[in-house]
This record gives structure tokens, sequence and C-alpha cells, in this order.
């Protein structure tokens, strides 16, 4: 759920982990909610790190985008 959420591709790897769950279709089900639960807690920690990490760049960025001779 995390990597699809980022555009990340594990579908091969995946099928075979989720294979294995749905051999106990019914653990799966009771599983689902606090796996959902837990990719969202990720994916909003990584999105916060994230944000941080970007305030952190913007603000050393040099708002001036000239080099040392005035030109672009």
């Amino acid at each position: 759920m995390v990597t699809k959420y980022y555009g990340i591709d594990t579908e091969a790897y995946s099928a075979g982990y989720i294979a294995t769950w749905a051999k106990d279709i019914n653990l799966a089900k009771q599983a689902l909610g606090e796996i959902q639960k837990t990719a969202n807690n990720i994916i909003r920690e990584i999105d916060h790190l994230n944000k941080e990490r970007f305030q952190e760049v913007t603000k050393q960025a040099p708002m001036d985008k000239s080099d040392s001779h005035g030109k672009l």
C-alpha cells in the first residue's frame, strides 16, 4: 500500500506475499484493517518528514538564483 502510494511498483514481489495470506482468507480479512491503518501512519510520517526536509532545503537555498556576476 505504501509503495503503491508513492508510485513504486512492487507487484511482482507483493503477489507472492499476498498469495501466502490468501491461504487463510479469514486471517487476511481480520488483518486488513490493521494493515491499512499502519500503511496510513507510515505514509503520513513519510509525508511529514518530506515536508520538513523540503522546508529545510528551501530555507538554505539562496533567494536570488543569479551567480556572482548578477546573471541568471
